[in-house]
């Protein structure tokens, strides 16, 4: 008889009343809950009311995880009266027989529960002791206004607790510490197992002994499904995660309720318990929905009615299936919102019901655009970008052309060479107004890193690019080669990095600095050059700096003498004397060379007459900067010449004479080359106007014109077709060292130097620069040349042409550039050359 109460006490607290009540079929899609766009919920998981059509007074609560084995700690039982959970059946309803003797007498309320208190939260006490029969046990208990509960209650105390059993639980009457030994627990008093009156044992026989702990477990010995019509019961036993054999644990019971109403074709998931040998029948009553007997959509503009129900796989004829309803709505907004791009949040679903089989679905196609903004744009007028939207007032509102407008925004930018961080749209569903946010990349500040000798404002003022200016991709590639052909850097690299605010970029420039200055002494051999000196040892002596004090400033000393030669000079460069950049040059120079040599006119190729020129004078040039890319030089210009026949000439040379030079310049300069040192890209052109004599005094009187056009055409990365024409023109009574000289390494390659000269000048060159075999220090060139320098009416204007092939070195630890090595082959035979730099 006590193992009988004891397994009727176990079931009722372990099952409580678990039943899913049947939800309102009918609702508007305005409740947030029904609207919201997310993936079926899990099975151990409450069906969202947008999938069940049910509101949340009528979803089961969420189970917790199913236990993997009988449960270490004791499962928490939420108490409830026992006639709630275990109706009685037909068989069982019998006049209850008085306890046995062996029997403890029933309790009477107020109740006493002893133990360790787990948690008081909410008006909610969870208490862990003691069962009927010595096991461990966990309950909780609510209080009201009528509790009495002593201050300072705290996890981890020992209580006890006096309750009442009301409807729905148990009610603390007062909780309070205890001390020392804890009370006897004492519970409502268990129904008792009914008897046939012929079946009392006698007064004297002795009780039945209690069955040991383990004999107490209550195992399932069947699991039914009831009230299925349609859904097969294999359908739903596959969710059922209990088996039979199992001991009956309220946790997974309660999960297997969910994962059955989860399945999406029921209203109502309940549970009835039934005693039978061994243990319980677990019985699982079920309420089918309503067959769907039509389907209406409605409100759909845009898509075809005949498309939306393509993406449902809800059906005319079928058992309502709530789990396949939410997957159907998703698979409409989802097609809406991003196949189409017609964006509408929560939900285009405004309305949804369902009546007597009858279901609607009704629908919007998306939000009317009421206007268009667009901010942050600087480098261009609005009306040009406005110009590239074609989101406009009155159309729905779609994402996909609204990204497609982006797109437009940002090419026109990438065509610009502006540099864009995002565009961010954003749409405001109250208003209907939809704004881009161009977030253009402004620039915040300038930083050097790695210069030690350069100081930071010399390389600073070399890039235009300034803070608060937008990036422009063309504009910092300019700054970047402006950086690289003043001659201090072995390389310079930039990095973007992140400003203080989205929109603000730091331009950091990594620079790594190479030697600038040069110190020459020593002995050579030298002559036969573009001067058309005659070969003999010489020895020299100078110094230079193109980066003067780290301010890029640059000043030379040279001295150089020989048996026909002697030159002295010293200049001085200033590039910026002022915030506009200004530059000034002055240069104090003397030479004297013996044994000129100087083509006699009208003699066969090779005769040279022989003269000496002593020079001595100064230059004083400023300039100034019209853009990033053009200069104007005025310079003066001040010389005492004296040019003589050589002794030992044979020929009358043309051009003697002795006096003074006064002349004024003026000069314009406009270079875009990308490497003053090896162009691959670019344009240099040069026109100056000299004016000698006249108001300045001085004995010449001539006027001098020289105009020179070059022009860089990359091939390939490394690969470059390079084209250069002059023209040159100077009066009749200028000196010989103002004529023009053709001939030699930096004109017409297979000629002696200074084969041809006069007053004018023509000259064309088309040189192929390629790499070879990929070797970064070598490259070769195919040239041609073709030009003269001539007296007008005296010698002939012809062109005389050239072709050949060259080999291109460089060593960038000697600092001296490109050395060039030329073979060419012309009228007069075949010559080979070298050269420092390229010759154009």
């Amino acid at each position: 008889m006590r193992k009988a109460l004891s397994l009727m006490l176990m079931v009722t607290m372990l099952l409580g009343s678990l039943a899913i009540p049947q939800p309102a079929w009918s609702q508007e899609v305005s409740d947030p809950a029904l609207t919201r766009e997310e993936a079926p919920p899990a099975a151990s998981e409450p069906l969202e009311a947008s999938a069940g059509l049910q509101d949340e007074t009528s979803q089961p609560g969420s189970s917790p995880e199913a236990p993997t084995g009988p449960s270490e700690t004791p499962p928490v039982v939420e108490a409830k009266p026992a006639a709630e959970t275990t109706p009685a059946t037909p068989t069982e309803a019998k006049p209850a027989a008085e306890p046995a003797a062996s029997q403890p007498p029933a309790t009477t309320s107020p109740y006493l529960f002893a133990g360790i208190l787990e948690s008081f939260e909410e008006g909610r006490l969870r208490v862990r002791g003691q069962g009927p029969d010595g096991e461990d046990l966990t309950l909780e208990f609510a209080t009201d206004e009528h509790s009495q509960v002593v201050d300072g209650l705290k996890a981890s105390d020992r209580v006890s607790v006096l309750y009442e059993v009301v409807e729905g639980g148990y009610v603390v009457v007062s909780a309070r510490f205890a001390e020392g030994e804890l009370p006897a627990n004492r519970f409502p008093a268990p129904a008792t197992a009914t008897t046939p009156a012929t079946s009392t044992p006698a007064p004297d026989a002795p009780a039945a002994p209690e069955a040991p702990a383990e004999e107490q477990t209550i195992r399932v010995v069947s699991i039914e499904i009831e009230g299925n019509q349609k859904v097969p019961t294999e359908e739903i036993l596959q969710v059922v995660s209990t088996r039979i054999g199992d001991p009956l644990l309220e946790p997974r019971i309660r999960r297997d309720m969910q994962a059955i109403f989860d399945i999406g074709y029921f209203t109502d998931v309940r549970l009835d318990t039934r005693y039978a040998p061994g243990g319980v029948r677990l019985v699982f009553r079920v309420l089918e929905n309503p067959v769907v007997s039509s389907l209406e959509i409605t409100g759909n503009q845009v898509v075809p009615t005949e498309k939306i129900l393509e993406l449902m796989d809800t059906e005319v004829g079928q058992i309502l299936n709530t789990r396949v309803l939410h997957a159907d709505l998703q698979n409409i907004n989802k097609y809406y919102n991003e196949d189409l791009g017609y964006l509408l949040t929560p939900t285009h679903v405004t309305e949804l019901d369902f009546t007597e089989g009858r279901l609607l679905i009704r629908l919007t196609d998306g939000m009317v655009v009421k206007g268009i903004e667009i901010k942050g744009v600087s480098v261009f007028p609005e009306e040009k970008v406005r110009e590239l939207v074609k989101t406009a007032p009155g159309d729905l509102f779609n994402r996909n052309v609204l990204r497609e407008d982006s797109e437009r925004i940002s090419a026109l930018y990438e065509k610009k060479d502006y540099i864009l961080d995002t565009i961010r749209p954003s749409l405001d569903a109250e208003t209907g107004m939809v704004t881009l946010n161009v977030v253009e990349a402004e620039l915040e500040e300038v930083r050097v890193e790695g210069n030690t000798r350069t100081k930071t404002e010399t390389i600073t003022r070399n890039v235009r690019t300034r803070p608060g200016e937008v990036l422009q991709r063309k504009k910092l590639q300019r700054d970047l080669e402006r950086l690289n052909n003043l001659g201090y850097f072995k390389k310079v690299e930039p990095e973007i990095e992140p400003g203080s605010e989205p929109g603000k970029v730091v331009l950091v420039l990594k620079v790594e600095e190479q030697k600038t200055g040069l110190a020459t002494i020593g002995v050579g051999y030298a002559g036969g050059g573009s001067g058309a000196v005659r070969a003999g040892v010489t020895g020299t002596l100078s110094y230079s700096d193109r980066n003067l004090f780290g301010e890029g400033k640059s000043a030379s000393v040279n001295l150089q003498q020989g048996a026909d030669l002697g030159t002295y000079g010293i200049s001085y460069y200033d590039p910026a004397i002022n915030k506009a950049q200004d530059s000034i040059g002055v240069s104090l120079y003397y030479s004297k060379v013996d044994n000129l040599q100087q083509a006699v006119l009208g003699a066969p190729s090779g005769t040279f007459s022989l003269y000496e020129q002593k020079v001595y004078g100064g230059t004083l040039t400023y300039g100034h900067p019209f853009t990033d890319d053009f200069r104007g030089f005025i310079n003066l210009r001040r010389e005492t010449i004296d040019l003589s026949m050589d002794s030992d000439s044979q020929y009358v040379p043309v051009g003697m004479g002795k006096g003074d030079l006064n002349s004024i310049g003026l000069a314009s300069l406009y270079d875009t080359r990308d490497d003053v040192f090896n162009p691959h890209d670019g344009i240099f052109g040069n026109a100056s106007l000299a004016f000698a004599g006249g108001v300045l005094g001085g004995d010449y009187d001539y006027t001098k014109l020289l105009l020179e056009g070059r022009y860089y055409l990359p091939l390939s990365e490394r690969s470059t077709l390079a084209l250069r024409a002059m023209y040159g023109a100077v009066g009749n009574k200028a000196p010989a060292s103002e004529y023009f000289y053709a001939g030699g390494t930096d004109t017409m390659r297979a000629y002696r130097d200074n084969s041809y000269f006069g007053t004018h000048l023509l000259l064309f060159n088309a040189e192929y620069r390629f790499p070879i075999a990929n070797i970064k220090m070598l490259s070769g060139a195919i040239f041609a040349d073709a030009g003269n320098a001539w007296f007008p009416g005296y010698t002939t204007n012809k062109l005389y042409t050239d072709a050949g092939i060259g080999l291109r070195i460089v060593f960038p630890t000697l600092g001296l550039g490109v050395i060039r090595i030329d073979y060419a082959f012309g009228q007069d035979g075949s010559r080979s050359s070298i050269g420092i730099g390229q010759s154009f």
